[in-house]
């Protein structure tokens, strides 16, 4: 469930806003069915959405609730598709340092060196992990398609408040663009020798690219505008820009970029 479900609320359309309207003219005409806010993010960061084990109130309940299931996962579905003798507590902490990593290119070498593990091996397993729904990979890193999951798995422990941001974002854009565009859709992430970096880029079949930079502070930082403008040079087609920040303003920046609060993005509009 995504965290318009999980409220009994209609998948979030702010992702399709962005793909068709004037953004001037979304500030203007702004009005939204409902909203959430941070503390609902967060709530969600911490649950999930996993029917069965995300509406628990205890939070013990909910901790073996999720070690069954992780057990079920790697002791009973994984050797279903891979025929492997890793122990059960080995395959565990490399869930729990993908976790930890998500969003964050690293190497396949260094991961393993920290598991004990071969590189063949940490391929096999990250290629099973993603057939279990487990993982969704992006680009060369990857996020839990279970924000619940993974928190439980150590990225509660995180103290980034990017990292949050992101992992969130991308379980918000993955349910409405799964739901709503199924095959007709490209989601990717964007980086470059200098710095440039937006965690993702938008591609919907007839619609004009949309590049995302994801920002900490309270609006747009000068960082997330030049990655927004290293994205759009390297396009060097119309495309549409946002910012989606930690703040509780709305705005248009100098280059015409949308700056709004990243809970914006489970909205209804």
């Amino acid at each position: 469930l995504s965290l318009s479900e999980a409220h009994a609320k209609p998948l979030g359309t702010f992702i399709d806003r962005l793909s068709y309207d004037d953004f001037l003219s979304f500030l203007k005409g702004r009005k939204a069915s409902y909203q959430f806010s941070p503390s609902d993010v967060e709530h969600y960061l911490n649950h999930g959405g996993m029917p069965g084990i995300c509406f628990r109130r205890d939070p013990q309940v909910q901790r073996q609730m999720r070690d069954s299931h992780l057990e079920t996962l790697l002791l009973r579905d994984l050797q279903l598709l891979v025929r492997t003798r890793v122990p059960y507590e080995r395959l565990k902490a490399l869930l729990q340092l993908m976790a930890q990593s998500q969003g964050q290119p690293i190497s396949l070498s260094a991961m393993g060196r920290q598991v004990q593990l071969s590189v063949p091996t940490v391929i096999q397993l990250t290629q099973a992990f993603v057939n279990l729904f487990i993982l969704k990979p992006l680009g060369k890193t990857w996020y839990f398609t279970d924000c619940g999951m993974a928190s439980y798995l150590g990225a509660a422990r995180i103290e980034n408040k990017l990292f949050h941001m992101e992992r969130w974002i991308f379980s918000e854009l993955l349910a409405q663009l799964n739901y709503r565009h199924r095959s007709s859709f490209e989601l990717k992430n964007f980086a470059t020798r200098g710095g440039a970096r937006l965690p993702f880029i938008v591609r919907i079949e007839g619609k004009r690219p949309i590049g995302i930079a994801v920002d900490p502070s309270e609006g747009a930082s000068e960082k997330s505008l030049k990655s927004l403008t290293s994205f759009q040079r390297s396009m060097r087609k119309p495309c549409n820009l946002v910012v989606l920040h930690a703040g509780s303003e709305a705005y248009l920046s100098a280059s015409g970029a949308l700056c709004a609060p990243y809970t914006w993005i489970a909205s209804s509009w």
